[in-house]
This record gives structure tokens, C-alpha cells and sequence, in this order.
């Protein structure tokens, strides 16, 4: 329950309290818009971390299924559906879109939907911590509309923490949850 807490608690507060404490634990962040998702395809190749604040907001077009793996494990939506670790809630489309909040830490995974239509909060231990986020769609093309991935740094103080704050208003600016 503390890994719950922690993440919930704590990371949310510190993500939705502006850009000064959001600064304070995002080390970069990627943003990708309006791009069309094909079956196949990786545009989030080059990233690689533990920790994650991810926001997405997609079309499922004539896709069966979008969603993102990380550390063999995965977030995926299809038909009227979330699934999250093995965890599932029923969704509906808002104007055929779907929009995921993921925060995804050492040994958990906390999925929101749609603004808190559904909340799946997941722990788990990850079976290969060297593969990084990996955004997907499967039998056919979706429509990414707006997605942002911030790599995070530990909110626990360590000297094993090597990372330092984001530097850049850029990556920061027209965020929405």
C-alpha cells in the first residue's frame, strides 16, 4: 500500500502542483503530436528509464488495440476496454477518443482514464528493466493526438539519483491532464 501511496499521493501532488515541483522531478520530456500510429512502427525507439509520467490522447482509428509496453508489461485499450497489467475497466470514447494518464514507477503502474473515469492501479516486478516505452497499434493505424513522456527521477533522496531537474521551460509548456 505505501507503493500506492507514494505514487498516487505524492507524485500526483507533485505533478499537478505547477511547473516549479514538476520541474523539481522531471528530468526530459518527449511530445509527439497529431502523428498517424502504424502497426509496426516504435516512434519512442530511443527512449529508455524506470520512470515515467506519460499523457496520451488517441484515436483507435481502424486499429484493434493501441497502447504502450514497457518492461514487457503493457497498457492497452481495445473496443470499450483498458487493460493494465491484467487489471481491466470498461471505457467509453469520448468523440472516438481515448485519453491515458500513466505513471509508471520501479514496481507499479497507475493507469487513469479518460480524466478518472477509471483508475487501475497495478504493481509489479518488472521482467526486463532494460527496455524502455514503447508505443503500439495492432490491425490498423491509430491517430496519436497528443502525447508527452517525461522521464522522471526518484522522489526518494539517494546517491544512486544522478539525473538532474529539467533545464527547459519547451517541454514543459501546454501540458493538460
Amino acid at each position: 500500500m505505501k507503493a500506492r501511496t507514494t505514487i498516487i499521493g505524492t507524485l500526483s501532488l507533485l505533478l499537478q502542483g505547477g511547473p516549479g515541483p514538476a520541474r523539481a522531478i522531471r528530468t526530459s520530456s518527449f511530445k509527439l503530436e497529431d502523428h498517424i500510429l502504424k502497426p509496426g512502427e516504435s516512434p519512442l525507439a530511443d527512449l529508455s528509464g524506470d520512470l515515467f509520467d506519460i499523457a496520451l490522447d488517441v484515436e483507435m482509428g481502424d486499429a484493434t488495440e493501441f497502447g504502450l509496453r514497457f518492461h514487457e508489461s503493457s497498457v492497452a485499450c481495445a473496443a470499450d476496454k483498458v487493460t493494465s497489467l491484467g487489471a481491466v475497466a470498461k471505457v467509453t470514447s469520448r468523440e472516438g477518443r481515448i485519453k491515458l494518464r500513466i505513471l509508471v514507477d520501479l514496481t507499479s503502474v497507475e493507469t487513469f482514464v479518460n480524466n478518472g473515469e477509471a483508475a487501475l492501479p497495478c504493481c509489479f516486478v518488472p521482467k526486463n528493466r532494460e527496455t524502455g516505452p514503447e508505443l503500439y497499434a495492432e490491425g490498423g493505424n491509430a491517430k496519436n493526438r497528443s502525447l508527452r513522456v517525461s522521464k522522471l527521477r526518484s522522489i526518494w533522496r539517494s546517491s544512486a539519483t544522478t539525473e538532474q531537474p529539467e533545464q527547459t521551460e519547451s517541454s514543459l509548456s501546454a501540458e493538460t491532464d
